[in-house]
């Protein structure tokens, strides 16, 4: 996996932020970008998904997570991010919801192809 957030770096098509105590890590989060096709109003647009939002469990509940996630989104909407999607847990509900995610206006669903993977 580290390929790939490698050549994302390499390639700006992935950000990553870390959040650091005396020298530890204790927070991370990081942000995906792609280029969808466009529609009447633009050829095409920046849309973004954030993933792997963790913090060590010594350091919950300390606003780290909330610090993190705001960096990223203000980094979205710097680089030009239309929209920005992400997956969550119950834990982490309440502090998306704060900052504005929400459902999506249209139901998502997946089909798995291959069960090697996933």
């Amino acid at each position: 996996m580290s390929i790939f957030f490698n050549k994302g770096i390499t390639n700006n098509s992935f950000v990553a932020l870390i959040a650091e105590h005396e020298g530890i890590i204790v927070g991370y989060g990081g942000l995906i970008l792609r280029e969808t096709p466009g529609d009447f109003n633009r050829d095409s647009y920046l849309e973004g998904d954030i993933l792997n939002m963790y913090t060590v469990p010594k350091a919950r509940r300390k606003g780290i997570s909330t610090i993190i996630l705001n960096q990223l989104i203000n980094e979205a909407k710097t680089l030009g991010v239309s929209k920005l999607a992400l997956h969550t847990s119950k834990d982490g509900e309440q502090l998306y919801r704060s900052v504005g995610f929400n459902k999506p206006l249209y139901p998502y669903f997946e089909l798995k192809l291959d069960d090697k993977i996933l």
